[in-house]
């Protein structure tokens, strides 16, 4: 709970900060994740309020890619709304958007909305090949994450058909594609990890490192010290041995 405090609060200083720079791109991009927070939080119709705003700075400043992004975050909180009909306008205008602007990226993830769509309308054959179309794109362009997701739809709907063999290919599928993702996300902990001792090791050396020359210094310090010392004692002692013998 406290983590996710901390992700809104900075999210709310970063808005501010493009709100008084007029950086509309920034700005839409902020809104986007804060509306997925709010959304991960459980916080539907907050995360709603605040993606809609999203959409309207990507229309006003002819922002395609963050209206496509904004859609399709919108549609999965009407989903999870249980909004059927919304869910589908925003999706729908997001995959129009894709078709308009020639752009694939975030395509797999309308189609995977799509699917949940037509699976939650009833429509199972049209849900099971958009599914399919989903995990095909997802393979094509190498994400592990929509793989998974679409993966897991399909061996759900399989299940629903009573093709257990292929539901459980697929689930297969996603599991594997799963575990892939935690061993390289668990790899990338592991390095940040190994990198954050690297450098508090280097720390921890020149730390050393100059507690040594400190010490050397001041070990010098002392017998340059102790030989001026010496140096002015032995003049003393000559200049008294010499007035001895002058006198």
């Amino acid at each position: 709970q406290e983590d996710w405090e901390k992700a809104i609060e900075l999210l709310n200083e970063s808005l501010s900060i493009c709100q008084s720079s007029g950086n509309a791109n920034l700005q839409c991009s902020t809104l986007i994740t804060m509306g997925g927070v709010y959304e991960a939080k459980g916080q539907y119709l907050k995360s709603r309020q605040i993606l809609l705003q999203a959409v309207e700075i990507a229309k006003n400043n002819s922002l395609n890619l963050q209206l496509i992004s904004a859609y399709l975050n919108l549609s999965d909180v009407e989903l999870n709304l249980n909004e059927l009909s919304r869910a589908e306008d925003h999706v729908n205008r997001a995959l129009f958007l894709f078709e308009l602007t020639g752009s694939s990226r975030y395509l797999t993830k309308g189609l995977i909305l799509k699917a949940r769509l037509l699976e939650k309308k009833g429509f199972y054959e049209n849900a099971l090949s958009t599914s399919k179309k989903a995990y095909n794109q997802s393979v094509n362009v190498g994400s592990k994450h929509e793989a998974a997701e679409s993966a897991q739809m399909l061996s759900r709907l399989f299940a629903g058909r009573q093709q257990f063999d292929s539901a459980y290919s697929y689930q297969q599928i996603s599991q594997t594609c799963r575990e892939s993702i935690f061993n390289e996300e668990s790899d990338k902990r592991i390095q940040g990890v190994r990198l954050q001792l690297e450098m508090e090791k280097k720390e921890a050396e020149n730390l050393l490192l100059q507690e040594e020359k400190k010490t050397q210094l001041a070990q010098l310090a002392r017998q340059q010290l102790i030989i001026t010392v010496f140096i002015i004692g032995l003049t003393m002692l000559i200049g008294i041995i010499v007035a001895v013998i002058l006198f």
